[in-house]
């Protein structure tokens, strides 16, 4: 949820409900995903992709 998207907030937490973490993301999740891959205990971390969806992808049911 950002400035950005405001006009959209009833689609996102619709689309959102459903998710584990059953929220919008905020900018600052993101921001505290950034923090730790940036930190040496993400130091041993290469080659992968992060999901930072509140679960979205993980609950996903194909």
């Amino acid at each position: 949820m950002t400035p950005g998207n405001e006009a959209s907030r009833d689609v996102l937490e619709a689309m959102t409900a459903a998710a584990p973490a059953g929220r919008v993301g905020r900018p600052i999740d993101i921001a505290h995903a950034v923090r730790f891959l940036s930190s040496d205990e993400a130091a041993y971390i290469h080659g992968t992709v992060l999901e930072v969806d509140g679960g979205i992808v993980a609950a996903r049911v194909s």
